[in-house]
């Protein structure tokens, strides 16, 4: 008989183990069924075994700090009557 692996939504008792929502679980086909029709598992999604490099997207370095004369130079840009007192 074939397994397959689902992701537990709500707490129920498997072999004799309270199995908790949030935690991935090997179930035969007969159960995963059953446990689907009560809204108890969902079907797992394969994982890549390696999430190192799978989000390349996301390789921004954070913005640097603008060095002093910067922060001058947009502080009179934002108010250019300050300087003329």
């Amino acid at each position: 008989m074939s397994t397959q692996k689902a992701k537990v939504t709500s707490a129920f008792v498997l072999e004799g183990q309270v199995v908790r929502p949030g935690k991935v679980v090997e179930l035969k086909t007969t159960q995963l069924k059953e446990m689907l029709r009560r809204g108890k598992v969902e079907i797992a999604e394969d994982k890549p075994k390696s999430t190192r490099n799978s989000n390349k997207t996301n390789n921004k370095k954070p913005a640097s700090k603008p060095d002093a004369s910067e922060q001058e130079e947009s502080k009179s840009e934002a108010n250019p009557d300050a300087d003329e007192k």
